[in-house]
């Protein structure tokens, strides 16, 4: 192969790594900044729906932002309560079962006391996601449950 061949192979292949790198640098750089910053906004008010991805992606108005939040926290110390409540139990069986000899009537107990607040915390989140459904428009439904099926989706996926 000639020297000028080969020169303008090295420069053709040199502008299409360029190339290349910039335009994916630039995507990630955007997607970076775009969840740093929405999660610096939500460090002023935490836990509300208003400046999370979310609702940036619903293009919410305000009264739908006020609504929707006050659906959230009537339920968030709830649902944060029984969490905590959820991982004791969690721990406690995972110790009873450690034991040599467990008692196996404290186990069925923390099992079927595990799956009922397991139970109650999901129809709590399905309770909000309906009556945060009510407040939205036909659009925004679309897009709402898009994103729930991909959120879905994404932790079906996480080991």
């Amino acid at each position: 192969m000639s020297k000028k061949s080969l020169i303008i192979l090295l420069s053709v292949s040199l502008f299409i790594n360029i190339f290349a790198i910039s335009t994916f640098g630039f995507y990630f750089l955007k997607h970076y900044n775009y969840h740093r910053i929405i999660k610096h906004k939500q460090g002023f008010r935490k836990n509300t729906f208003k400046r999370s991805i979310l609702a940036h992606k619903l293009h919410l108005n305000e009264s739908q932002l006020k609504t929707i939040d006050a659906i959230n926290d009537s339920s968030r110390n709830k649902i944060r309560s029984m969490i905590i409540e959820l991982k004791d139990n969690k721990s406690e069986l995972l110790l009873l079962l450690k034991e040599n000899n467990p008692d196996r009537d404290k186990i069925n107990n923390l099992i079927r006391k595990t799956a009922y607040i397991q139970t109650v915390i999901d129809s709590q989140i399905y309770e909000n996601m309906y009556k945060i459904k009510q407040v939205l428009t036909p659009k925004q439904k679309r897009i709402f449950f898009k994103l729930m099926e991909r959120e879905k989706s994404f932790r079906k996926s996480r080991p």
